[in-house]
């Protein structure tokens, strides 16, 4: 309940390989990804993995040092609204995008049980 703000790099170990590891934010506000999290301009190697789900807006944060913050995510990405702020500059943006968004449902694979039932409840009621 309330807004999510990632700091640092999400993509270490069984996530990045869809072995055994599951990572999901489940967010009421918003969540924003610091601009220090990203990667060069020509880099497709994802920053953050996982599933994010917000009803607020998804920020990727808007850039302070050109051509170094591209972010990359990877997983299955939810929000109401994006707000997509990375600048990478005059020089690189035609060649790249300031975002790039890598859609996997591989992740959903390791999703916890939990996660994967909806409970219903039926019940007849007299007219």
């Amino acid at each position: 309940d309330g807004n999510l703000t990632i700091g640092d790099s999400i993509s270490g170990g069984s996530i990045v390989t869809f072995g055994t590891g599951f990572i999901a934010f489940i967010v009421s506000g918003d969540i924003t990804i610091d601009p220090s999290v990203g990667s060069t301009y020509d880099s497709a190697t994802p920053v953050v993995n996982g599933v994010y789900i917000t009803s607020g807006t998804f920020h990727t944060g808007a850039s302070t040092s050109l051509n170094h913050e591209r972010f990359v995510g990877r997983g299955v990405f939810v929000a109401n609204n994006f707000d997509l702020g990375r600048d990478l500059g005059v020089a690189v943006n035609p060649l790249a995008s300031a975002e790039l968004f890598i859609y996997d449902p591989r992740i959903l694979m390791t999703m916890p049980d939990a996660m994967r039932e909806s409970p219903v409840v039926w019940q007849e009621v007299a007219p």
